[in-house]
């Protein structure tokens, strides 16, 4: 399953889309980090699956040239949709990119 971690404890996972399982009342991190246990009340589902997975590697549509890896999915709950920030050369690209942005490598 997948949602947002709403948990200010964990900051490296705070606002960011969560692939997650249910083990009682704690929700256990799959991805991005694996095992890490938040309660499952700080974790709002989201309907569907990210079309692009952390670590994944991308291209831009109008940019071929840059290719890079997935380092951060948000999710948009305004126009639901899921946003994907890459890291390419070691650098942390700022651009926001939705799934229509992208392609798989």
């Amino acid at each position: 399953m997948w949602g947002v971690c709403l948990d200010v404890t964990v900051p490296e996972l705070f606002q960011k889309a969560v692939e997650f399982k249910i083990d009682s009342e704690n929700a256990i991190i799959l991805n991005p980090v694996r095992n890490v246990k938040v309660s499952a009340n700080k974790i709002r589902l989201i309907d569907n699956a990210p079309d692009f997975v952390y670590g994944e590697i991308v291209s831009s549509l109008n940019h071929t040239d840059i290719t890079g890896k997935i380092h951060t999915i948000i999710f948009h709950f305004k126009i639901k949709e899921f946003c994907y920030y890459i890291e390419s050369d070691g650098k942390k690209k700022s651009k926001r990119y939705y799934g229509n942005d992208l392609i798989k490598k």
